[in-house]
């Protein structure tokens, strides 16, 4: 019911809402209107084709991205959920942080079920769940703690021997060619499981 000014009165009159939860909105100048609740979980919505401009509606429901729309990454309709946010190109599907030193030890990690010896200053990083391939991106970073200037005996490269989907294996080795342990190795790798 739409109700104007009372000829004398100032204010809204308090008939005008007479429920739980109604509203008093305007339905064009100098006239109100009572807007009745709206039903459970509704919501408030604009709306210009009513005469408030306001109705009670349902929202619409927003579902979370399928394994197969986060890899696809072109959605904007569905939102990532923690647990499925590792399916995403852009997320680091595994990462670890060891102790490249004898006993090694993981510092902090996700996706990598171990760490191990193949050889002298060779590792092996297992994956917890394999990649799709071995045709993953990775990243291989070591420090070793020197107070020496650098030189060929204490600048270190990162060899991979293999790299398939369970697992990539690699050495730490001297510029000159000597294999050596570091103690900190970083390892990261992105792509499809």
């Amino acid at each position: 019911m739409s109700i104007g000014r009372v000829p004398g009165a100032t204010g809204i009159q308090p008939s005008i809402v007479d429920a739980k939860g109604d509203l008093i909105a305007a339905t064009a100048a100098d006239s109100v209107s009572r807007l009745a609740v709206g039903s459970n979980d509704q919501v408030l919505t604009a709306d210009s084709s009513t005469a408030t401009g306001l109705k009670w509606a349902t929202p619409s429901s927003v579902s979370a991205a399928t394994q197969t729309e986060l890899e696809a990454a072109s959605s904007t309709t569905v939102y990532t959920s923690p647990g499925r946010q590792q399916y995403h190109p852009s997320a680091a599907k595994g990462w670890v942080t060891f102790t490249g030193t004898t006993p090694y030890t993981i510092n902090g990690s996700y996706n990598v079920s171990s760490v191990s010896s193949v050889a002298t200053a060779q590792y092996r990083v297992n994956w917890d769940v394999d990649f799709s391939s071995g045709n993953y991106a990775y990243s291989i970073n070591c420090r070793k703690l020197d107070t020496d200037a650098p030189t060929t005996a204490t600048m270190i490269v990162c060899n991979p021997f293999t790299v398939n989907a369970a697992y990539i294996d690699f050495a730490l080795m001297c510029i000159n060619g000597t294999r050596t342990e570091a103690p900190a190795v970083t390892v990261i790798g992105f792509g499809d499981q």
